[in-house]
């Protein structure tokens, strides 16, 4: 820990902004979306759908602040809503999702799927995990979105081409790089204010993966 401060304090001297990421053990330049209320959001969109048994499901945290940030954002929509929140219906897959075979069923979702029959919809941390989930759903006989509700985050390209397109939380991520170059220009022009964070707001893309239950 102290080496990595050693080399990060290094850095500060230098013109650098971190992009989608942030280190709280040392003060520094950074540009990054908003996870937790991106995840807020989307799971408040869930609820005022109708959906109460609201499953999560993510890749591990692992350190990554956007997974965890997603992860409360989630837990936090629900109490505000009065929903309880169920050990349950939260999985965390033991490892990350194998993107060259997301269209697959996998067998992790499937047990989480399974273990939860009164799920109506699930939030998944990110675009990859969603797909594989709506792919397991669909190869397990269960029917995206008249039975279950799939959403995402991150709104990658592929997430409108899949039988069942995606309804997720998009990341605008022309503004984080035009942020990101004009903080570091800012910077390069040897300007002396304190390290400044820039949270760059989401929003949501609604496709077909999801059915009101009102």
């Amino acid at each position: 820990a102290t080496a990595r401060y050693m080399a990060f304090d290094g850095l500060r001297k230098l013109p650098l902004v971190i992009i989608d990421r942030i280190f709280h053990e040392v003060e520094i330049d950074c540009v990054y979306h908003d996870h937790y209320m991106g995840s807020y959001q989307m799971t408040k969109y869930l609820v005022e759908k109708g959906h109460r048994e609201v499953g999560y499901t993510s890749n591990p945290i692992d350190n990554i602040t956007s997974r965890k940030e997603r992860y409360q954002g989630y837990i936090q929509a629900l109490l505000d809503h009065k929903i309880p929140v169920k050990i349950q219906n939260i999985h965390f897959r033991s490892v990350a999702c194998d993107t060259s075979r997301i269209n697959e069923c996998d067998p992790e979702q499937e047990q989480f799927i399974l273990d939860n029959p009164r799920m109506t919809a699930i939030m998944c941390g990110d675009d990859h995990v969603a797909i594989s989930t709506i792919h397991t759903a669909l190869q397990m006989g269960i029917p995206v979105p008249e039975k279950l509700s799939i959403v995402g985050f991150s709104d990658i390209q592929l997430a409108a081409y899949i039988p069942t397109p995606l309804t997720t939380v998009r990341q605008d991520t022309e503004k984080l790089a035009r942020s990101a170059v004009d903080l570091l220009m800012k910077r390069v022009g040897n300007s002396n204010e304190n390290p400044i964070t820039i949270k760059i707001q989401t929003s949501i893309v609604e496709r077909q993966s999801v059915q009101s239950r009102t």
